[in-house]
């Protein structure tokens, strides 16, 4: 996958400075946050390779991540990496990484799926950043909404493909079935790890015409966002639910020593 210079850490260090060289690595992170370029939820490559593309030391790298983490701006996950942060708390509740197909599927639900749009785009500058893209790099963008057996719509689903990692993707793939499904078993793609975040909103516009509900009605919200190997950002996608017709449960263990 391709890897556009405005999502790269790497930039011109000032080796002679009198501010140490793990400040000037923090502000150029800052500048990075604020100009939208390394979006929320962003993932930063492991500092290793942070290290090698800016010629320090791993320990230069660890003591900036080490201050903007302490100033929030960033957030540590273990076992799965350093995150641009929300401006909200966000508890990590661990548990496996399935599909909202395969969600569907784990609590019983019935469901159909309708595909209302696929096609090649160039995503605006947040999923870019967040998907790693260059400028200008497309995506596929699928657009879907399930519905249960009354015909009632269960969820609206807007899915940013990377082309580079799935060329091959058609309309015909993400008919009727889970995306994780078809891009691990048809296009072998290994999904390794995902981000997700809940929210609560209030439908309008086409959401809100889409799932059939009237404007203002309260939505369960699910922005995500997958990885394959070596923790390259795949797809990132965008999830509606009225509240009213279907809950999510997860089943989570609390961890041992905490």
């Amino acid at each position: 996958m391709s890897t556009g210079a405005s999502h790269d850490l790497a930039f011109s260090l000032v080796r002679d400075s009198a501010l140490p060289l793990h400040d000037q690595i923090s502000d150029e992170i800052r500048r990075k946050v604020r100009d939208g370029e390394w979006p929320q939820h962003y993932k930063l490559h492991a500092e290793a390779d942070l290290a090698l593309s800016l010629s320090v030391s791993r320990g230069t790298v660890r003591r900036a991540l080490r201050t903007l983490i302490g100033e929030g701006l960033l957030q540590q996950v273990q076992g799965r990496g350093t995150f641009v942060t929300g401006q909200r708390a966000e508890p990590d509740f661990v548990d496996p990484l399935r599909s909202m197909a395969e969600e569907l599927k784990a609590q019983g639900v019935a469901y159909t799926t309708e595909v209302l749009a696929f096609g090649s785009t160039v995503p605006q500058q947040s999923v870019a950043g967040l998907l790693d893209l260059s400028r200008g790099e497309e995506v596929w963008l699928i657009e879907r909404v399930r519905r249960g057996p009354d015909g009632r719509p269960l969820m609206f689903l807007r899915n940013w493909v990377s082309k580079a990692a799935v060329p091959g993707l058609t309309a015909g793939d993400v008919e009727g079935t889970s995306l994780f499904d078809v891009l691990e078993h048809r296009h072998g793609v290994r999904i390794t790890l995902g981000r997700r975040t809940l929210t609560a909103d209030l439908a309008e516009g086409q959401v809100a015409q889409i799932l059939d509900v009237p404007a203002g009605a309260p939505l369960l919200c699910i922005e995500q966002i997958t990885y394959t190997d070596g923790d390259r950002p795949l797809e990132h996608s965008d999830v509606w639910i009225p509240s009213s017709r279907i809950a999510m449960t997860s089943i989570v263990r609390r961890l041992r020593g905490r």
